[in-house]
């Protein structure tokens, strides 16, 4: 069971009263399936980073590797992501950590529907020492007008706490399934949030077609599933804990990087 896995966006509510994150919440998880024999070893080309040498160790990572559409391989079914070139950084992160094979037979560990499925992150028992050797940094936050929180939307998580830059967590992730909002809704996370919606969001948000308008802004959105909407469907569908926690586990078998872009 891990240690210190928390839901770090489940603490804004759904419409945006809360910013605090909440605790780990406790559930019963089985043990992760097993790598397939012919990945690397955990912790094998890692190369520890730190705040200050990330952004130039990734700008360059992310020049020699311009891939954008990846898969996620789960035990429910396969969804192709395409990741935003325009927000580098969190791109190159994440190819990096694909490269690595940091995702093989990890969970979706958060399960809320009408919201999000949350995955990335672990301290499992033989996985903790791994992870480390990636380092202890975080990403600069890189919003973009353009891209924000509808349905399918794939972002990282952040700590609210000490964090005024709003960075994100290199290691976590999760994918809106979201839910429907109307323009006093809007209008009120406007207020709250001291935010303003463009007209594209409003447009989007306003059409009946679901999202998490209230994390607009609030965590970086770099990249959106373009086939597979229904496998996050299927995935919020399994039942959870009143945290959250699937009571089965929803395995993240791997994520492979595709040609083109």
């Amino acid at each position: 069971m891990t240690s210190r896995l928390s839901w770090l966006i489940l603490g804004v509510s759904l419409l945006g009263v809360s910013c605090k994150p909440t605790g780990p919440v406790p559930g019963p998880v089985s043990e992760p399936v097993p790598a397939s024999p012919e990945k690397p070893r955990f912790g094998k080309y890692a190369r520890a980073l730190d705040n200050q040498n990330v952004v130039p160790y990734l700008t360059d990572y992310g020049e020699k590797n311009p891939q954008t559409l990846i898969r996620i391989r789960t035990s429910l079914g396969d969804m192709k992501i395409r990741l935003y070139t325009e927000t580098p950084l969190h791109r190159a992160n994440f190819l990096r950590l694909i490269n690595h094979d940091f995702f093989d037979s990890t969970l979706f560990y958060r399960v809320v529907k009408g919201f999000a499925i949350q995955g990335g992150d672990t301290d499992r028992e033989g996985r903790k020492d791994y992870k480390n050797s990636f380092g202890s940094f975080s990403l600069p936050a890189e919003f973009h007008p353009g891209y924000f929180h509808k349905k399918g939307a794939l972002a990282a998580t952040r700590d609210y706490t000490d964090n005024p830059d709003k960075r994100s967590s290199p290691f976590e992730f999760y994918i809106v399934q979201g839910t429907t909002f109307n323009e006093p809704d809007l209008d009120k996370i406007e207020r709250e949030q001291h935010v303003r919606f463009s007209r594209e969001q409003r447009d989007y948000y306003l059409s009946g077609k679901p999202g998490a308008a209230h994390l607009d802004n609030e965590h970086t959105v770099f990249g959106e599933v373009i086939s597979g909407l229904d496998v996050i469907d299927k995935i919020t569908e399994v039942r959870t804990d009143q945290g959250g926690w699937p009571y089965e586990d929803v395995v993240i078998t791997d994520i492979e990087i595709l040609p083109g872009n």
